[in-house]
Order: structure tokens, then sequence, then C-alpha cells
């Protein structure tokens, strides 16, 4: 039950737009953990609201690009296409500067959370 209600208070302020502080932290809730996200998918679900399939299918950006880099591939922010981060621009109505500012501290979230995965 607890768990369920963290994901209902996130889909609340995820409504308000005001859930990015809190998707920046890792939460543990009675023993259970949310991960965090890979930073495009992230973007793409907390910022614009969407799933990646959505995405893929309104933008016409490759939908199995977007699923190599989640799950096989995963490229940096720093080697993202520039394409990508303009779409996420267009879509988000974020400026392409603050779309990789927010990819960029998702990747960080992402990466130290992938670390300690490691140990």
């Amino acid at each position: 039950m607890g768990l369920f209600l963290c994901l209902k208070i996130m889909a609340i302020l995820k409504k308000y737009n005001k859930c990015n502080i809190l998707l920046s932290v890792i939460i543990f809730f009675n023993g259970a953990r949310i991960s965090m996200k890979y930073s495009v998918e992230r973007f793409i679900n907390d910022d614009i609201g969407i799933t990646m399939n959505k995405f893929a299918i309104k933008t016409g950006y490759s939908q199995s690009k977007l699923s190599s880099w989640k799950n096989r591939n995963h490229k940096l922010v720093i080697n993202l296409p520039a394409q990508i981060i303009k779409l996420l621009s267009e879509e988000s109505k974020y400026s392409m500067e603050e779309v990789y500012q927010k990819l960029s501290l998702y990747e960080d979230d992402w990466l130290k959370e992938q670390k300690n995965k490691e140990k």
C-alpha cells in the first residue's frame, strides 16, 4: 500500500510539473526502491508526459533507436544527435540548452544508480 501511495503522490505532482525535485532523488519507501530511468526516457516521460513509443510516433523519430539507447547502447548526453535534442525541445517547449541541462542532470542520477548497482 505504501508504494502505491507514493506513486499516486508522484502522479499528482507530475500533473502540476512539480515532480522533478521528487524524482531527482532515489526514493526508498517501505523497502521498495523506485529506480532512475535513462535520461532520454525520463525526459520524455516526466517533462513531456508521454511514453517513448508515443514520442516516436508523434515526432517520426526512430523508436528502435530510442529503445536501443534505453536498453543496450546507453548514449551519453554529450553523444546524443542534435536532432533528438531539437525534437525534445520542440515537444517540451524548453530551449535546446534547457533540454541539454535537464538531460545532463538526469544522466548524473542514472549513472550514480548504475554505479551503485555494480557494488
